[in-house]
C-alpha cells in the first residue's frame, strides 16, 4: 500500500529530476485509482462532486486520445485488450442509443450521454501504460488499490456514524430512507482489495493481511449491506483459502478469536439493525420485483428488439414512460435484456466473461492472477443484480490492465494479441519475479 521509495542519490539535477519525476506519476498514479473508486463520485458521502464522474471519464478519453490513439494509427498496431474494450464500448453505447431511438425516439447523442459509464473501461490504459514502461509494478498497482479501499472504508466508516441514528422502523416512509445507513463508497476497489489481500495471506499467512481481510469483511457486512455481496464475497474467499489448508486453520483461529473479543458489540449491533432489514428486505424485494415485472410486460411484446436507456434530462427519462422509480440500474442483468435485448446481450456477456477467462486461464498462476479470478468470480454472481458491464468498467479495467500484463504461461501465448505500440513487450523477467 505505501508508495515505493526513491533514493535520491547523485548531485546533478539531471539525475536528481527523473527520480523525482517517477515519484510524482507514481503519486499521480495513486491519486487516478483513488478517483477510479468513484468514492467522491456517489451520493452516499458528505460531499459528491458535482460533474466529477464526467469530469474523470472525459480525462480517461483525453487520456487515450493523446497517449493511445496516435501511436496505433502511426504504427498501424493495437493490442488484443485495447480493442475488447474499445469494441465492448461501441456495442454498449450504439446497441442502446440505436435501441431507445427506434423504440422511443430518443437523440442518439442523448442515449450514448446515458450509457458515458461504460468509457470507465479506459482506466485500462492508464494503469497498463504505467506497468509496462516500469514506472510500477502489477502488484504496486493492487497495493495502491488497497491504500485506496482503506481510506474509503474509513470514509464510509464516518459517514456511517453520522447518519445510522435511525432506529424506529415504523418511521421509514421510503426505501431511501430505509437505506440511509447504508454507505457503498468505493465497493468495487473494497471487494478487490479483500481478494487481494487474502490472496497475500494464502501466499503468506502474516497478521497484517489477515487484519485487512477483517476491515474489509466489516465494510461489506455492516457499512455496504447488500446480501448478494456477502454471499459472493463469501465464496470467493472460500475458492482463494481452499488453495491453503494451513492458510485456512490459521484464518478461522483469527476470526474466532476477533469474533469472541467484539462479541459484546456484534450482539448490540445485530439486535439493533434485525428488525429494520426484516423491513428493508422486504420492502426492497417488493420494489425490485415491481420492476422486474415492468421490463417483463414490455419485453415479452418483443424479447430480440433493444430498447435501449433513457437519459433523465431528454424528455424526462423513463419517469414519464414507467414512473419515478424506474432504473434499469438496481435490477442487473434484467436491465440489460431490456436495454439490448436477448440475442445480442447472450451474444456480449459470452464476449465480455469469455475473453477475460481467456486473459486468466493464459496468465501464469500467481498471487495477483489468483486474486483476479477471485475479484471476478464475485462480479458475475453480483451481474444478476448490478449493471457489471456498463457500470462496472472502473473496477474491471483495472483487473484487465494486470492480466494483460502478467506473464504468460509456456505455450499458452495468444496468437491473436497484437502489441500495444505504446506498451512494449508483453511480458519482462522483472514482471515475473514482482508479480509472483
Amino acid at each position: 500500500m505505501a508508495f515505493s521509495s526513491v533514493a535520491l542519490t547523485g548531485n546533478t539535477a539531471s539525475e536528481v529530476l527523473p527520480k523525482l519525476f517517477k515519484s510524482f506519476l507514481r503519486i499521480l498514479l495513486f491519486v487516478l485509482l483513488y478517483l477510479d473508486s468513484r468514492a467522491w463520485f456517489t451520493k452516499s458521502n458528505f460531499v459528491e462532486i458535482p460533474g466529477g464522474q464526467e469530469a474523470f471519464l472525459a480525462a480517461l478519453v483525453v487520456f487515450f486520445g493523446v497517449m493511445v490513439f496516435p501511436k496505433v494509427v502511426l504504427k498501424l498496431s493495437f493490442e488484443a485488450t485495447g480493442l475488447f474494450i474499445l469494441s465492448v464500448i461501441a456495442f454498449v453505447m450504439l446497441v442502446s442509443a440505436g435501441g431507445a431511438w427506434l423504440i422511443y425516439r430518443q437523440p442518439l447523442y442523448a442515449g450514448m450521454i446515458e450509457e458515458r459509464r461504460v468509457l470507465s473501461l479506459l482506466i485500462f490504459f492508464p494503469v497498463a501504460y504505467a506497468i509496462r514502461s516500469n514506472l510500477v509494478t502489477a502488484r504496486t498497482v493492487l497495493n495502491y488499490v488497497t491504500g485506496a479501499s482503506v481510506l474509503c472504508v474509513l470514509n464510509a466508516l464516518v459517514y456511517y456514524m453520522k447518519v445510522s441514528s435511525l432506529e424506529v422502523v415504523e418511521n421509514f416512509a421510503s426505501e431511501a430512507d430505509a437505506r440511509a445507513d447504508r454507505t457503498p463508497i468505493g465497493t468495487g476497489f473494497v471487494l478487490m482489495s479483500l481478494c487481494y489481500v487474502l490472496s497475500r495471506y494464502v501466499e503468506t499467512p502474516k497478521l497484517r493481511w489477515a487484519a485487512l481481510w477483517l476491515v474489509f469483511v466489516f465494510y461489506v457486512i455492516v457499512l455496504e449491506q447488500g446480501r448478494q455481496t456477502i454471499m459472493a464475497v463469501g465464496v470467493a474467499s472460500v475458492f482463494l483459502l481452499i488453495l491453503n489448508g494451513k492458510a485456512f486453520r490459521r484464518l478461522g483461529l483469527t476470526l474466532g478469536l476477533c469474533f469472541a473479543a467484539m462479541l459484546p458489540f456484534i450482539w448490540s449491533t445485530l439486535s439493533r439493525m434485525w428488525e429494520k432489514y426484516v423491513f428493508l428486505f422486504t420492502l426492497l424485494s417488493n420494489a425490485q420485483n415491481l420492476r422486474v415485472d415492468t421490463i417483463h410486460t414490455v419485453m415479452s411484446k418483443n424479447l430480440l428488439i433493444p430498447h435501449g436507456a433513457l437519459w433523465a434530462q431528454w424528455n424526462g427519462g423513463f419517469s414519464n414512460v414507467f414512473g419515478p422509480s424506474f432504473f434499469l440500474s438496481d435490477i442487473g442483468v434484467f436491465g440489460e435484456l431490456f436495454s439490448y435485448g436477448a440475442v445480442l446481450l447472450a451474444i456480449l456477456l459470452i464476449v465480455y466473461y469469455g475473453y477475460i477467462l481467456q486473459l486468466i486461464m493464459g496468465a501464469e498462476w500467481t498471487t495477483l492472477t489468483r486474486a483476479c479470478t477471485a475479484f471476478m468470480i464475485i462480479l458475475m454472481m453480483l451481474h444478476m443484480f448490478q449493471p457489471v458491464i456498463e457500470h462496472g468498467g472502473f473496477d474491471v479495467g483495472v483487473i484487465l490492465a494486470i492480466l494483460s500484463t502478467t506473464p504468460r504461461r509456456a505455450g499458452n501465448k495468444r496468437r491473436f494479441a497484437i502489441p500495444l505500440a505504446i506498451a512494449g513487450p508483453e511480458s519482462t523477467g522483472r514482471w515475473a519475479s514482482e508479480t509472483r
